[in-house]
């Protein structure tokens, strides 16, 4: 595990609704639309950091195993 210290790149993402999360064998996939113009993007990594309530990630589109 890294420290954040350690990490190479990162991105925080505002603004935005997260539209679906899919993980697999190479990461993590995040798919969100921005607040402002509805203009859909998606996003690759190795981890996500979300600060999403339950009670909203589980109406959201995910394949995440609890």
């Amino acid at each position: 595990k890294k420290r954040y210290s350690e990490l190479k790149e990162f991105q925080i993402i505002i603004n935005s609704e997260v539209k679906k999360i899919l993980q697999n064998e190479e990461g993590i996939e995040i798919t969100y639309a921005s607040t402002k113009n509805g203009k859909e993007k998606t996003i690759t990594g190795d981890y996500c950091i979300s600060t999403i309530p339950l009670p909203i990630l589980s109406k959201t589109e995910n394949n995440i195993e609890s």
